[in-house]
């Protein structure tokens, strides 16, 4: 596990009473910070290594959270996994959730876990389920640090706190973007893509928006983490997309002025999780 972005002194570690921890496969990013009111005061992310199995990021985890930065603090983790999907109360049931994800992403061992999600359609509230699996060695090298009733997916808590309209949210991870697609306040889409080239990942939101009809001229995307508007990356989506830009911090999230000297989108994601939990 390496240090991708760091921007947090062991001084200002220690001033923060709280912190949230979004992981998944490709790495984890932590946002240091104080509530009532919410105020951040650093950021760390790290990568993976390619293709790390769920002991070496168990084992990682636990490497990081035994660090003095992460200690005495009221910790909120955010799972990040690929293997997820949402679903409406209708259709929900917790019999049929391992061959559900099983026909989705293939058998695997792991943890089932189901966070329940408040969703706004044509101005009515929808209950969905947003289940997820977990690798259970995964699981077990977080519980100690993680108190009951403090874990969500990220997703469950993206789809609540986005404004929607018609619009697809890029969230750039290491050679991997997640893609959160609205149209017309209706969710249709939440996946993560692996990447090599800035081509691959403009394809990817080409081909998000064609599948549901939707014309990349009308379409906003606010991308967030790991790009630059004068990168590859960026120049290279908007060759394909009118309205580009990156993603701001959340309105009631305050920035200490330690961090107010880097680009808010490296780490504007993790506020707008943030101000759910």
């Amino acid at each position: 596990m390496k240090i991708l972005f760091n921007h947090i002194a062991p001084e200002v570690a220690q001033s923060a009473s709280n912190l949230l921890i979004e992981a998944g496969n490709y790495g984890v990013s932590c946002i240091w910070y104080n509530a009532n009111p919410n105020k951040a005061v650093g950021v760390r992310m790290y990568h993976f290594q390619e293709h790390s199995s769920g002991k070496e990021i168990a084992g990682y985890l636990m490497k990081m959270l035994s660090e003095p930065e992460f200690s005495g603090k009221e910790i909120f983790l955010c799972v990040n996994v690929k293997e997820a999907m949402i679903v409406p109360s209708a259709y929900f049931s917790h019999s049929s959730l391992p061959t559900m994800l099983e026909l989705m992403y293939g058998k695997n061992s792991g943890a089932i876990y189901t966070d329940t999600v408040e969703m706004e359609q044509s101005g009515e509230r929808h209950i969905c389920y947003n289940s997820y699996r977990v690798n259970e060695e995964i699981m077990e090298s977080v519980k100690s640090y993680i108190q009951p009733g403090k874990m969500k997916h990220s997703t469950s808590l993206q789809v609540q706190n986005a404004e929607r309209d018609t619009r697809v949210y890029g969230i750039v991870y290491h050679h991997k973007i997640k893609l959160l697609l609205f149209k017309e306040g209706a969710l249709q889409l939440v996946q993560q893509y692996p990447y090599k080239t800035p081509a691959d990942a403009a394809y990817i939101l080409l081909n998000a928006c064609h599948q549901h009809a939707m014309l990349p001229a009308e379409v906003e995307v606010k991308l967030a983490g790991i790009i630059d508007k004068d990168s590859n990356l960026f120049r290279e989506i908007a060759r394909y997309f009118m309205q580009v830009s990156l993603q701001e911090i959340h309105e009631e999230v305050e920035v200490d002025e330690g961090l107010k000297d880097i680009s808010a989108h490296y780490f504007s994601h993790l506020t707008h999780l943030l101000v759910c939990v």
